[in-house]
């Protein structure tokens, strides 16, 4: 049996005036599902998330969430949102934050278990100003989940976060998904979308491009990367059999190829000083970065 729709789209655009955002975007997402949306600065992904929370109308088409129109006072209490910059009353105690949020919602998370699960418990009694910085997006997330959604919106949820905080964060999201919470993540960190989402909804020039389980993307470019520092310049290592491309960033250069013993051969062979060589298998960040560029994105 199929899972009920927590968040359906059909035809979305958005105009701001001459610029289109938003382009016929068409997306289904399954109750309980953690799904992933990733595309490069202006591709039109915070357009979307704004809309699907019901931060901002639709120039065209139509959404739902929960089946209810975004920005509902029903749905708003249903939906927890983590916005990647927020204003919140500084001079207050995070329990009376906590507290505050809480009260806006007719079935709120009991406040103890809400500060046990976000490792508030410690700081309930602190001045949100006189957090660091990772200790206030704690408190932001924890804000999120006061009301116990059924729809969790998290728009770069863990930026700027040291990777053991991160990790905490990730924690606390597979047992959220774990109890049926379906969550909506965009993030720069392909790690964290890795580890956590089912599945990656790519968005290029306000269109989506790709959307397929998280595995299956991963699995759509297969080759080896070899990691370097050599002499030979990008021209002469794209001339080399087997070369599919050249990056150099620094003083190392990644060399993709699905003929790797080919390639070690000749750049040995030309450059006998190489050194720092390591070779890895393509990426998540790999698939994307390739779907991306096959992407023509051109406005119709």
């Amino acid at each position: 049996m199929n899972a009920p729709v927590a968040i359906s789209a059909s035809g979305l655009h958005k105009h701001y005036g001459a610029v289109h955002a938003v382009r016929g975007v068409d997306l289904a997402v399954t109750e309980g599902e953690f799904v992933a949306l990733i595309g490069e600065n202006g591709a039109g992904k915070t357009s979307l998330l704004s809309i699907l929370m019901g931060l901002l109308p639709a120039s065209e088409g139509s959404a739902a969430i929960l089946g209810a129109k975004p920005g509902e006072l029903s749905v708003r209490q249903m939906c927890g949102t983590m916005l990647q910059s927020t204003s919140l009353p500084d001079a207050l105690k995070v329990r009376e934050l906590v507290e505050l949020f809480r009260s806006y919602y007719p079935t709120p998370r009991p406040l103890d278990d809400l500060l046990a699960l976000t490792g508030l418990t410690d700081l309930q009694g602190r001045r949100y100003k006189a957090l660091s910085g990772g200790q206030q997006r704690r408190v932001q997330f924890a804000l999120a989940l006061a009301g116990n959604p059924r729809v969790l919106f998290l728009d770069e949820p863990t930026v700027g976060l040291d990777m053991e905080i991160r990790r905490e964060f990730w924690a606390i999201l597979q047992t959220l998904k774990a109890s049926g919470v379906t969550i909506i993540l965009t993030s720069h960190y392909l790690d964290e979308i890795e580890a956590l989402a089912d599945r990656l909804v790519i968005i290029k020039d306000g269109r989506i491009i790709a959307d397929d389980l998280t595995g299956n993307i991963k699995k759509q470019t297969v080759h080896k990367n070899i990691i370097c520092r050599t002499n030979l310049d990008e021209k002469s290592i794209r001339a080399l059999e087997g070369v599919m491309s050249v990056d150099r960033v620094g003083r190392l250069t990644t060399i993709a190829t699905n003929a790797e013993n080919i390639v070690l051969s000749a750049i040995l062979s030309k450059d006998p000083a190489l050194t720092d060589l390591l070779v890895e298998s393509s990426s998540l960040e790999d698939a994307i970065k390739a779907m991306m560029d096959q992407s023509t994105g051109e406005p119709t």
